[in-house]
């Protein structure tokens, strides 16, 4: 299954459900049909945030904002896609409490179990995330509470969504699928020729992804900059240091182990697009720097790159060449951004502008 970009941006896909299919165009390829499935397995989560009023002391308690609400890297690509009018399922696992049943009712009026088909683990607790912001909104510490992740087996993925990937035109992984459970993943995305696109979620999750040798059947992979480095650090010998590689370095090495397009975002510097020519091996990285905004107020940082996933997502689904599914997610980004939530219903926005 042959898998690039042509010169133009475009994608193209070879060899996918029978000949070779053109690349780009809505409806020519097996990813590009706006009517068609993303396929979704990864995290639920609830999100508890804490944001300081002024300067954070750390070691001291500070006067602020503590939110909850719903998340997980799975879920809120799913959120926004859903936003975005995609259609989707997603698949993960849940307690039976009520943070799993708040996920429940979520989805309920969203199509109920052709949306959202959780294996909900009897006895279980929900994932939970506990993220301290300092007063600009960035992330200073974070505690996650996964152990329900183990439950998204290769046993609950073959039964209830193997035939949903096959049919899919996009599989979308997170870092939270256990290792054994992503390779039946991809083994059964190649099977159904379904590109795969791989959003880490954190860098010891995406080492473990590295060091089990499953990057080499992986479309996409966007990730930030320190989970970028935890991955080369798996794939070069022990004794290379990767603090030292520049970023066109740290590309190479990622897309030599077969990944073949990396979104690395950047917050501040945007978005560095790279990839490997098939011709002549060459790689080249492209920088998107973020979209110019007047009066942008950052209020949480914690979702933006899971919406620039699924804005970039919704775009290649779309059919639009890699450098407009890239401003779609920017796009989606910027709004998630300015907002408290992990994803910003003002993403609903794109789709009525006809994103």
């Amino acid at each position: 299954r042959g898998r690039g970009v042509n010169d133009s941006g475009e994608l193209q896909w070879k060899g996918v459900g029978g000949g070779e299919r053109g690349g780009g165009g809505a409806g020519m390829s097996k990813v590009a049909a706006e009517d068609s499935d993303v396929v979704i397995v990864g995290g639920c989560v609830e999100d508890v945030s804490g944001k300081p009023k002024d300067r954070l002391i750390p070691g001291s308690s500070n006067p602020g904002k503590v939110q909850r609400s719903v998340g997980g890297v799975g879920h809120n690509i799913a959120e926004a896609l859903f936003l975005l009018n995609q259609k989707l399922t997603l698949f993960s696992a849940i307690g039976d409490d009520e943070a799993g049943k708040q996920f429940l009712r979520r989805w309920e009026d969203r199509g109920g179990i052709e949306t959202f088909n959780p294996h909900v683990v009897q006895g279980g607790t929900t994932a939970h995330y506990l993220a301290v912001a300092n007063e600009e909104g960035d992330l200073v510490a974070a505690i996650a509470d996964m152990d329900v992740f183990s439950s998204i087996s290769t046993g609950y993925v073959l039964e209830a969504a193997a035939d949903k990937i096959r049919r899919a035109r996009l599989l979308v992984l997170d870092g939270n699928v256990p290792p054994e459970t992503f390779r039946t993943l991809l083994e059964v995305a190649r099977e159904g020729g379904v590109p795969v696109f791989f959003e880490p979620t954190s860098a010891p999750k995406a080492r473990l992804v590295a060091q089990s040798s499953l990057l080499g059947n992986i479309d996409f992979i966007s990730p930030n900059e320190l989970e970028l480095r935890a991955m080369v650090e798996c794939l070069l010998p022990s004794n290379r240091p990767v603090q030292d590689l520049q970023l066109s370095q740290l590309f190479s090495v990622v897309l030599d182990s077969g990944v073949r397009n990396v979104l690395m975002t950047a917050g501040k510097d945007g978005v560095f697009y790279g990839r490997k020519d098939d011709t002549t091996g060459d790689v080249s990285i492209v920088q998107f720097p973020p979209p110019q905004a007047e009066n942008l107020s950052i209020v949480n940082t914690s979702g933006a790159g899971d919406t620039f996933a699924a804005g970039f997502i919704r775009g290649i689904v779309k059919g639009l060449p890699i450098d407009r599914s890239i401003e779609l997610g920017q796009r989606a980004a910027m709004l998630t951004l300015q907002c408290d939530d992990t994803v910003s219903s003002r993403i609903a926005e794109l789709a009525l502008s006809g994103a």
